[in-house]
């Protein structure tokens, strides 16, 4: 099964990451033939980045004390209430030893490494936190896309849209209120899309975000309002539900 980056996204996960894999990566540093510079490195690193790290918590601390205090100073303080003590800035230690910037990044390149390796196991990666969580994929029938619509370059209307794990693309459709003539999908005979419902003729299909809208634009000066509506599809042809239905008003370049 599919599993999603080991990369942590916020702050705090990548900090807790970095600690985890700096107290470890020197146990593993034979198996996968790592250098003692290397190790040193994500170590040291690691040790200079947690100590910036936590002095911005201690900081952003105080700010939200030192604002409370600021209020309690302008509003007061509820009845029978006792003006809070005054905030004092953090003290910081001395920080260790400072190293080249990027050792995070640094660490991750490090670990991408050792997950190449031949010697590589799952054991390994999970004490490592080098295995991502599983890509759980939901039911087909369930697919249904959201899309938005803005006006892009040229005027030309810019379908936006997300990818669905396990669908291969996206058909869109088209409702101008005149019937236009459209390209043939370039696409197996199997997966040409019928016409969707309520007067939508196709308007194109698309694997990756986003979508251009090439349609012609109305004469000069004339506004046209068109409506979009998609639908997720695999190598089997059409799932899950359309989208709802969005619209947008285009006007001839002049």
């Amino acid at each position: 099964m599919a599993k999603q980056t080991f990369v942590p996204k916020t702050e705090q996960l990548k900090a807790e990451w970095f600690s985890n894999f700096a107290l470890k990566i020197s146990g593993y540093s034979m198996k996968y033939n790592l250098s003692l510079t290397e190790v040193a490195d994500v170590i040291a690193s690691q040790l200079y980045f947690d100590y910036w790290f936590e002095s911005l918590k201690k900081y952003d601390q105080f700010e939200l004390k030192l604002t409370a205090f600021k209020n309690e100073v302008r509003d007061g303080v509820p009845a029978g209430a006792e003006p809070s003590v005054m905030p004092t800035l953090p003290i910081l230690s001395m920080p260790p030893m400072a190293t080249a910037p990027g050792g995070y990044v640094r660490a991750i390149a490090l670990a991408n490494s050792i997950k190449a390796k031949s010697t590589y196991t799952l054991a390994d990666g999970q004490d490592l936190n080098l295995e991502g969580a599983e890509i759980v994929v939901p039911p087909t029938s369930t697919f249904k896309p959201v899309i938005k619509v803005e006006t892009g370059n040229n005027g030309k209307p810019e379908l936006k849209w997300k990818k669905q794990a396990g669908s291969s693309g996206i058909h869109f459709f088209i409702q101008t209120g005149v019937r236009a003539t459209m390209p043939t999908p370039d696409l197996p005979a199997s997966l040409i899309p019928a016409p969707a419902t309520g007067g939508f003729i196709y308007l194109g299909s698309d694997t990756q975000p986003s979508f251009t809208d090439n349609t012609p634009l109305p004469a000069a000066g004339v506004s046209q309002l068109r409506k979009y509506v998609a639908i997720y599809f695999t190598d089997e042809g059409n799932v899950g539900q359309y989208s709802e239905e969005v619209k947008i008003t285009v006007t001839g370049v002049i």
